[in-house]
């Protein structure tokens, strides 16, 4: 009975094409001259080496693309962060910024509006410009330093509508025309 020549397994026929303990290719020659393997020792059974299969590729992408993404993603919403901050402290909202809501209740527009320091001796510039007019019902916010003025608002024929001296704000200041 013939041998299998890489694992000295005992082939089932003598004309076996493979080992069917270790799965070799048996080949004719070396089915006629190969060795029989002493009775006495002990056989080891010794496996063919199983191909490993390929190492998937990354398409050329590198690993760390995806760590350098997440970093400069992250550079990008801590600047944005800290560009509100700065908005918001440079607004006035952290430094003790002021405002002053005026709403319109009567039934005509104001088109002028003037808040001034109560400190100043002039009215300085309309605040609503050109253009802008407060409608019946409608308000605006105006952003002011913390301290006490003196507000007037006009019709557009230049009537005093509301007029108030010494007035503090400090935070939201409601100014109503009724």
């Amino acid at each position: 009975m013939a041998t299998c020549p890489y694992c000295g397994a005992q082939l089932e026929h003598d004309d076996d094409r493979f080992c069917g303990i270790c799965g070799a290719a048996i080949s004719t020659s070396a089915r006629l001259s190969a060795p029989t393997p002493p009775e006495a020792a002990p056989s080891a059974t010794i496996r063919p080496e199983v191909a490993r299969p390929p190492v998937p590729s990354t398409g050329g992408r590198s690993k760390a693309l995806p760590i350098i993404l997440v970093a400069v993603l992250g550079v990008i919403l801590l600047a944005c962060i800290v560009g509100c901050v700065v908005l918001v402290v440079v607004g006035g909202v952290w430094n003790g910024g002021a405002s002053i809501v005026l709403t319109n209740a009567t039934p005509v527009s104001i088109c002028y509006v003037y808040i001034s320091p109560s400190t100043d001796n002039s009215w300085g510039d309309d605040q609503l410009g050109a253009n802008e007019t407060i409608a019946p019902g409608g308000s605006r916010t105006f952003r002011v330093s913390p301290g006490t003025y003196d507000l007037q608002a006009q019709d557009c024929s230049h009537n005093p509508m509301s007029l108030l001296f010494g007035q503090s704000v400090n935070g939201t200041y409601y100014w109503y025309v009724p």
